[in-house]
C-alpha cells in the first residue's frame, strides 16, 4: 500500500526526500578525508620525528580517531542544537551595540 503524502511538507522538503539516495554528501566525505589525513601525518609525525615504532604510532592513532569522531559529531551537534533554541527563542545572535 502506498503511504498519502504529509501534506504539511513543503514542495522542497518532498524533493529532498524523494532524491535522498543514502549516498553521502561531499562535505561528509571531505571531512571524513581530512580526518585520515590528519591522522596519517600524526602517526608519520610520531615515528619519524620521535622515531618510535610504528605499531604503537598506528594504534594511538587508532584510538585518536576512536575519541576523535565521536567527540567532534557531538561537540558539533551540542552547538547547532544551541544555536536553533535561540533561534526559537528569537534571540538569533550577538545584541547589537548600543540596543541595550
Amino acid at each position: 500500500m502506498i503511504d498519502k503524502p504529509d501534506l504539511r511538507m513543503t514542495p522542497e522538503d518532498r524533493v529532498r526526500i524523494a532524491t535522498d539516495d543514502g549516498i553521502p554528501d561531499n562535505d561528509e566525505v571531505r571531512s571524513v578525508i581530512d580526518t585520515l589525513i590528519l591522522v596519517a601525518i600524526f602517526i608519520a609525525v610520531i615515528v619519524l620525528l620521535f622515531k618510535q615504532d610504528p605499531a604503537p604510532a598506528v594504534a594511538l592513532g587508532a584510538a585518536l580517531l576512536i575519541v576523535y569522531i565521536p567527540m567532534s559529531f557531538y561537540t558539533d551537534l551540542w552547538l547547532y542544537r544551541r544555536r536553533q533554541a535561540k533561534k526559537l527563542e528569537g534571540g538569533g545572535g550577538k545584541p547589537k551595540k548600543g540596543s541595550a
